[in-house]
């Protein structure tokens, strides 16, 4: 008989399997487990100073102009000699009456050349420093004008006159051309364009200004300049001259306006820093008499806000018709928009007792952006979102998780 096995009851308690580990429902990259890897902060710290030092190396913006006018810059008188035709010219003239010395002639090789001008009566010069004569229109004057040799020789001295210009630099001088009030004015005495004086002695030549019936109110500036020629492959021609102020009869208008106005903003390389604002424009006479002029210029942001200004000595002397460039610079804070004017301030020059305008506002606007610090702060968003991002990634990747109910959970709703 078989040997009996016993066979153990089945079991119907519920069997415990080994929990399977899920995949997170959001994965992620792991943090930083390397040895050499640097933490959070202080790779913030470093892409913050890496966008410093490349901010730091950013050339200036280039500087955009903006145009408030559209009037060109009027052309600058011409008022050099004519050159000789064959020879190349060197040419300085004095507006005043000093004595001036001269180059050596082709017959002395080393001769004393000084002379002087000046305004004078029939004895000599009289002290004064210039003709100065006020003429109805159709009438004339007589005046006279004193040449004194101050050399050790006699020299022969070439008579020249013009019509008055003020150059680049504020200095009167005389014209190439005669033109207007130089065709009014004769010199006499002298044989032609040249009178000869002997050393030590002086020449005093009587000048005749005859001005035309229909010549206009105002002011007519001209001059008569004495001078030498000399050398062989250049000539050099000096001269010393006297002004002749002349204004003809009838009304007085001065006036001046201001044209042609140009700004600049040129922002620091350095964020956020004062740059340097530039405005350049024209201040010109429109009037029939000459005038100087003074002014301020002023800008300032949004609201007032960083108001700056700057004084400007603009124009000593501005002929009628003529005008003068001028440039104001003064540092002005990147406020994004700059808002500023310029107040023009007429006045009469020397003896000329006339009542000046009244001063004379024109205004202008322009951008003022600090572009390096609008880069600065763009590195510094970017690297901090870029930082901010990675943290939140890395903790998601680390956080708790779910349990398997939970999990069937999610797939329960999930199929429904």
């Amino acid at each position: 008989m078989p040997a009996s096995r016993s066979v153990p009851p089945p079991s119907f308690a519920p069997q415990s399997t080994p929990a399977q580990s899920l995949p997170p429902l959001h994965p992620a990259e792991p943090a930083a487990r390397a040895t050499g890897s640097a933490p959070p902060l202080r790779r913030l710290a470093r892409i913050a100073a890496t966008a410093a030092l490349a901010v730091a190396c950013l050339p200036p913006h280039p500087a955009a102009w903006s145009d408030a006018a559209t009037a060109a810059p009027a052309p600058a008188a011409d008022t050099s000699l004519p050159p000789a035709p064959s020879t190349p010219t060197t040419d300085t003239l004095s507006p005043s009456a000093k004595p001036a010395d001269a180059p050596s002639s082709d017959t002395d090789p080393d001769p004393t050349l000084e002379w002087s001008v000046a305004p004078a009566d029939e004895n000599g010069p009289d002290g004064r420093i210039s003709l100065r004569h006020t003429i109805d229109p159709g009438s004339s004057v007589t005046d006279a004008i004193a040449v004194t040799n101050l050399g050790d020789a006699a020299t022969a001295f070439t008579i020249a006159v013009g019509g008055g210009v003020v150059g680049a630099d504020g200095v009167f001088d005389i014209a190439e051309e005669a033109g207007d009030a130089g065709d009014w004015i004769t010199v006499n005495g002298a044989e032609g364009s040249t009178v000869t004086v002997q050393a030590g002695d002086t020449e005093v030549l009587p000048v005749t200004v005859s001005v035309p019936a229909g010549a206009l109110p105002g002011d007519h500036p001209a001059g008569i300049a004495v001078g030498v020629t000399a050398g062989n492959e250049v000539t050099v021609r000096h001269r010393v001259g006297v002004r002749v102020h002349l204004r003809v009869s009838g009304a007085v208008d001065p006036d001046l306006t201001v044209q042609a106005i140009r700004t600049r903003f040129s922002p620091s390389p350095i964020p956020f820093w004062p740059g340097t604002l530039r405005v350049d424009y024209e201040v010109r006479n429109t009037g029939n008499v000459r005038l100087g002029a003074s002014g301020i210029a002023r800008a300032h942001g949004p609201f007032g806000w960083a108001p700056v200004s700057r004084s400007v000595d603009l124009v000593r002397e501005l002929l009628p018709g003529e005008a003068a460039p001028v440039s104001v610079t003064m540092p002005a804070s990147p406020v994004f928009r700059l808002t500023g004017g310029l107040d023009v301030t007429p006045r009469a020059v020397g003896e000329d007792g006339i009542a000046p305008p009244p001063p004379v506002a024109a205004a202008f606007a322009l951008t003022a952006i600090s572009w390096s610090g609008f880069a600065a702060v763009g590195a510094i968003v970017v690297a901090s979102w870029w930082v901010l991002r990675r943290r939140i990634r890395t903790g998601r990747g680390h956080g708790a998780k779910p349990s398997p109910s939970m999990r069937r959970e999610c797939d329960a709703d999930n199929s429904a």
